[in-house]
């Protein structure tokens, strides 16, 4: 992973060219990562979307305290896997459950970059995406497909409000 990283670090600080083509010139330049590797994960998110910041929230839950006005607070996704570091979690938990269908269930999943991985990562899994507001998944849909994602099945996506009481919204979903 490291070497990778380096690789990636050192090409991005050279060229200047964006995150994605960064990563493709690597995997060029190297054997394939495995299936469900850190750099496999890095290289699937960034693929599909990536990092991605200033997304303008239309939607507010009316259980949330918190003190902020749709207009203002917006919402950054596309971070887990390289920028939060995550993806050698993932790479270790997840690697028993690979070759397998399995139900995985995200919740929060603001442009579905998240939902596009699981779905290569499981594929013909049950994979289901939970949020508050869907629009921004729905405008980003046919981008992922033309990526490619959900080549086998598209994911099942529910409304969802994490601050109200859901167990009838849970029997629908299960």
């Amino acid at each position: 992973m490291i070497k990778y990283l380096k690789k990636y670090v050192f090409i991005r600080y050279i060229t200047r060219i964006p995150k994605s083509l960064a990563l493709g010139l690597i995997l060029l330049l190297n054997k394939s990562p495995k299936k469900g590797s850190k750099i496999w994960l890095i290289y699937k998110e960034n693929y599909y979307g990536g990092f991605v910041t200033n997304i303008q929230r239309n939607l507010i839950s009316d259980q949330d305290e918190r003190n902020f006005e749709k207009s203002t607070h917006r919402y950054t996704g596309g971070d887990r896997m390289f920028h939060h570091n995550y993806a050698k979690y993932y790479s270790r938990k997840l690697k028993k459950f690979l070759n397998k269908k399995i139900c995985l269930c995200e919740v929060g999943i603001l442009k579905g970059s998240g939902l596009a991985v699981w779905s290569d990562l499981f594929q013909g899994s049950r994979i289901i995406g939970l949020d508050i507001d869907l629009t921004h998944f729905y405008n980003n849909f046919n981008h992922l497909k033309y990526k490619n994602a959900f080549s086998i099945k598209d994911p099942e996506l529910y409304i969802f409000d994490q601050f109200k009481s859901n167990s009838e919204k849970n029997k629908k979903v299960s």
